[in-house]
């Protein structure tokens, strides 16, 4: 990758090579320490696996950014922000801490990136089709507003985290796309930073499958993992909406964010109707109603992974073909309550 005339390369090797070479070592340095993920009656798998996927990701794309060719100054919060989810989030797999603890922590990261970084969504589009040029704004409401949807992303990817891939191949899609509306854009150290984490996650599935690395040296993302992609997602898919010329549209961002956002609204929803406790981890997620009826591991991986990239690209060319705000905001409600409809008829049957 050519980056403003100079050759970027030397930060994907390093990343490449930690990622694997951690992969590889930390696992069983977790065993040996408790840092694992063991079976219980939410969690079904086989046998306790090394929760570290997230740590060998992040101290991978830090020692790797230390040779990217430009200064990471402007930078400074997400990192810093990513490393206090990455400590809350080591400390839970390791110790299964309240569900409140990392509520605060997650609120000071958002507040961090939003008060003190300025990463704000500022506007919703024209969703009710003025015409005028005018858009939707948010006034005193943008600051609580930002807060809110930076942890409910950072959560929507922790709650689909649930099935062998599934975080990864989400993140993998929206930040391919991402990736790609920068690079058309001339947003090349976004790009730059997307592509070093693509290619970290993309490693990691890899570790992630059993059906490729065996059960012996399968590893999870972990709590760590799973909030530091989410974090990462929300921060770039507000960036890239808030710019002078914005490079997504603000309205396709919930498309570009797609299943683990989608999935997180209905369980919230049908948690709220139902009323029960609203941050209490249960099997009522899209992946465990499709493993009870019967799906294999990779049929449905490969139905959400279809799902996801549906939503993605109808982000992508709403973006690149301008699509009129109120279609893609209004547009995205039937496929929500159809998505809820079935889920519903998946739990009944």
């Amino acid at each position: 990758m050519d980056v403003s005339g100079k050759v970027g390369y030397f930060s994907f090797i390093v990343v490449i090579g930690m990622s694997i070479y951690l992969m590889l070592k930390l696992g069983p340095i977790a065993r040996r320490i408790g840092l694992v993920d063991n079976p219980n009656e939410r969690k079904q798998h086989g046998s306790s696996v090394p929760a570290i996927g997230g740590v060998a990701i992040f101290i991978a794309i830090s020692l790797g950014l230390m040779f990217a060719p430009f200064g990471l100054g402007e930078y400074r919060y997400l990192l810093f922000s990513c490393g206090l989810l990455m400590i809350i989030g080591v400390l839970d797999d390791h110790r299964d801490i309240s569900a409140n603890s990392k509520f605060v922590v997650q609120l000071i990261v958002a507040g961090i990136l939003v008060i003190g970084n300025g990463v704000e969504v500022t506007a919703i589009g024209d969703i009710f089709y003025w015409g005028d040029g005018n858009e939707q704004g948010l006034s005193w409401l943008a600051t609580p507003l930002s807060i809110i949807a930076i942890i409910g992303v950072i959560n929507a990817l922790n709650m689909i985290d649930g099935h062998d891939g599934l975080a990864a191949s989400m993140f993998i899609i929206t930040a391919g796309t991402l990736l790609l509306l920068s690079g058309l854009s001339g947003a090349w150290k976004i790009q730059y930073l997307l592509g070093l984490f693509c290619i970290s996650v993309c490693i990691f599935l890899y570790f992630n499958l059993t059906w490729m690395v065996g059960q012996s040296r399968q590893i999870f993302l972990g709590d760590a993992g799973s909030m530091l992609l989410g974090l990462v997602l929300v921060y770039f898919v507000i960036i890239l909406s808030e710019t002078e010329v914005p490079i997504i549209k603000r309205t396709a961002a919930p498309w570009i964010l797609g299943l683990p956002l989608m999935d997180m609204c209905a369980v919230v929803i049908l948690r709220i109707v139902r009323r029960v406790s609203v941050i209490n981890a249960d099997r009522r997620h899209i992946h465990h109603l499709l493993s009870e009826k019967g799906f294999s591991k990779k049929s449905l991986l490969l139905i959400l992974i279809s799902f996801q990239v549906f939503l993605c690209t109808v982000g992508l060319i709403g973006t690149i073909w301008n699509f009129p705000d109120w279609v893609l905001f209004w547009f995205l409600f039937p496929i929500l309550f159809l998505y809820m409809y079935y889920r519903l008829t998946l739990s009944s049957n």
